[in-house]
């Protein structure tokens, strides 16, 4: 007899005598299962999907606003699936649920990755699935070090560059590129360097991870070249402060209340995270902190707003809390930002959170000690990691 996770890692099963749990599962504190025999014979269509799908529903609604846009994302991932996901998708099932050491997981990813870089791009279709091997690939990385996605990221876009505007009728593959542009356009702004690809709106749409804030990533991707080239900041803060989201007629009647809240805080704060940005790149810390401090209690009172109405902040929220959250000197509020660093975030982000706690103790410690610091100092503290939006 051979368990489960020994017939995929085909590595030899020992049972001490009248055992239940192997001697590797034993060891690593995994639950041993017997392998289930399956019928013989041609398996139905969608077989793969039934028996391999790991996508949880815990899983999906992690990297979604809100439940409306669960049925649809699944669909999405199911319609542009690619026997490359397989492995992968096992490998993130196995990082949520706290395998992010196990071989098996390691291994998959890595397989993935290879097969990934040798993809022969033709069609739109075929761009769908790649964009969708990527996703999955930066979704394993966040769960696990949270370190190396950025190059995944960059391979992505990079390659899927010159076939982009992408045509509306690929729903799937615009969702992807929408995510993957706002990871590359925030990593981008704290590293004062210029995104891959400027967002191109063809029609206003509700995103299952940027919600109305699609239309803002063009005026994001001007503030990181006018940060990298150091030009005149005004006309790029005008044009954060002109901007409005573009609610549909139907918004209220088509998501719930949650969801509502959710997607209109999200578009609340990443504009007033930008003018605070702005700030800080026209003035180091200990330099006008009063109109600094007056931009991060507003965002983090609007994110408290959204976490007491839906129990949590929105998705894609870690910006505008991080550059909030290094303006705060006294030592109750800063108490207060690291509880709602470690409860009020989706679970799986538990990796990134970790890491955002090492920056801001560090820019706090030396704001303590008097210190000035530019931004530019600010990114040097910065430990190795992907800037989560």
């Amino acid at each position: 007899m051979t368990c489960d996770r020994c017939h995929r890692l085909k590595s030899k099963c020992i049972f001490p005598p009248d055992a239940s749990t192997c001697h590797r599962c034993d060891r690593l504190g995994h639950r041993c299962e017997s392998r289930t025999a399956h019928p013989r014979g041609r398996k139905p269509k969608g077989y793969i999907w039934a028996v391999t799908e790991p996508w949880s529903k815990d899983l999906i609604d992690s990297f979604v606003i809100g439940p409306s846009f669960s049925s649809s994302f699944k669909h999405n991932l199911k319609a542009g699936y690619d026997p490359i996901l397989q492995g992968t998708c096992m490998a993130i099932t196995a990082a949520l649920h706290g395998g992010s050491s196990d071989n098996l997981s390691l291994i998959s990813t890595t397989t993935a990755l290879q097969r990934f870089r040798q993809f022969n791009l033709e069609s739109y279709s075929q761009l769908a699935a790649f964009s969708g091997v990527g996703l999955c690939i930066v979704t394993f990385e966040i769960l696990t070090t949270c370190t190396f996605s950025y190059a995944v990221v960059a391979h992505t876009l990079l390659s899927i560059k010159p076939w982009y505007p992408v045509p509306w009728e690929y729903p799937d593959l615009e969702c992807n590129l929408h995510c993957l542009m706002l990871m590359d356009t925030i990593g981008c702004l704290f590293l004062r360097q210029v995104p891959i690809i400027r967002y191109v709106g063809q029609r206003p749409i509700v995103d299952r991870a940027l919600g109305l804030s699609c239309n803002f990533l063009p005026i994001l991707y001007d503030l990181c070249e006018a940060a990298k080239t150091q030009n005149d900041l005004s006309p790029v803060e005008l044009a954060v402060s002109d901007w409005r989201p573009d609610e549909p007629p139907d918004f209220e009647a088509t998501f719930s209340t949650n969801e509502v809240m959710s997607m209109r805080t999200q578009a609340s704060v990443y504009p007033q995270a930008a003018l605070l940005f702005i700030h800080r790149l026209k003035y180091p810390f200990w330099m006008n902190d009063e109109i600094g401090h007056t931009r991060a209690r507003q965002i983090l009172s609007e994110l408290d707003a959204c976490f007491h109405t839906t129990g949590e902040y929105p998705l894609a929220s870690f910006f505008p809390f991080l550059v909030a959250a290094l303006e705060f000197m006294n030592p109750e509020e800063r108490g207060d930002i690291m509880f709602a660093r470690d409860k009020r975030f989706k679970p799986v982000f538990k990796q990134y959170a970790i890491k955002i706690r090492q920056l801001i103790e560090s820019v706090w410690r030396m704001r303590d000690e008097g210190q000035i610091l530019t931004w530019d100092q600010v990114t040097q503290l910065m430990p190795k990691m992907f800037y989560l939006p």
